[in-house]
């Protein structure tokens, strides 16, 4: 599966691994379980780790997807931290800020430390 959904246990954060070619039926799928992970594990922090994806939906599916992400409320104080390859980095660039104009607390790091200390912060 080109998305896996785990938990750092240690770090209490909800992470997301994207490989290979990710499409928006996928990310749908990802945002589910994350939303049932929020719910039954009261967790509210969520790393996505994009440095293996070799493609992205492009903007109007990512525009889509930002309106997705906002419109779940039980994601309201949820943070996402997501480590982006430059190869992905117009089209999560254009999350971060489609999300962001919704409400949505979105980062878009280039290290893993970088997007962990963010989210502990």
């Amino acid at each position: 599966m080109p998305e896996t959904v785990t938990v750092l246990e240690e770090q209490g954060v909800i992470e997301v691994v994207s490989e290979g070619v990710i499409t928006r039926e996928q990310m749908g799928q990802s945002l589910a379980q994350v939303v049932e992970l929020r719910l039954f594990r009261e967790l509210r922090r969520v790393l996505v780790n994009a440095l293996q994806a070799t493609s992205m939906p492009s903007m109007m599916p990512m525009y889509d997807f930002a309106a997705a992400v906002a419109s779940q409320r039980v994601l309201q104080d949820v943070r996402f931290a997501i480590i982006r390859h430059r190869r992905s980095a117009e089209d999560l660039d254009f999350f971060e800020t489609a999300a962001g104009n919704r409400g949505v607390q979105v980062r878009v790091f280039d290290t893993r430390e970088e997007a962990l200390g963010w989210l502990a912060g």
